[in-house]
């Protein structure tokens, strides 16, 4: 069968694959990262490749005493979660 006769053939399943989808070739691209923090937990899809990368795409500021368990140095993976630890002094 001559493809180049009926271009239709390839075109129109893979944009009703697309359309289908919904838009998620993101998430399958990206990895999801657990994030715990004030007392709430989320699943987040990211493009980073480490844990302060990550934190500074959210909306979330750390204050200077807090801290991530694990470090914000460690590369994120499969099944990353991280926990921020808020810190206050009285």
């Amino acid at each position: 069968m001559d493809f180049r006769r009926h271009p239709l053939r390839i075109i129109l399943p893979l944009t009703l694959l697309l359309f289908l989808s919904g838009g998620s070739v993101y998430y399958w691209r990206s990895t999801s990262v657990r994030l715990t923090a004030d007392g709430q937990t989320r699943r987040i899809f990211t493009e980073a490749h480490d844990i302060k990368t990550f934190l500074a795409e959210q909306p979330i500021a750390l204050g200077p005493m807090d801290f991530t368990t694990p470090p914000l140095a460690t590369p994120i993976g499969h099944k990353t979660a991280v926990k921020i630890t808020r810190v206050t002094l009285e």
